[in-house]
């Protein structure tokens, strides 16, 4: 039982590290949502979609992950991105 809490403890402290890598990423998503309202430029980007959603398949595959549940991971978070650059262009 011991070796289980030991597990689970440092699953808590990688779960706290993705959410410091998300909120990372939110920076970086309303900074460039600031420059797309600066030069009018629309949120959606289909090709730079594609390109993350690429990347993180090809990370996935590399890796022996399940690409197809990684890249339903990574349209959540490109979703909240989009909503967090929305949000910014109707400031």
């Amino acid at each position: 039982m011991e070796e289980i809490e030991k597990l689970r403890s440092d699953l808590d402290e990688i779960d706290i590290k993705i959410l410091q890598l998300l909120m990372r990423r939110t920076e970086i998503v309303k900074e460039i949502g600031l420059i797309k309202k600066q030069y009018d430029i629309p949120v959606v980007d289909r090709r730079r979609e594609k390109k993350v959603y690429n990347n993180v398949k090809e990370f996935a595959l590399e890796h022996e992950l399940d690409s197809e549940q990684i890249e339903s991971i990574f349209r959540k978070i490109m979703q909240f991105s989009k909503k967090v650059q929305s949000e910014i262009l109707k400031k």
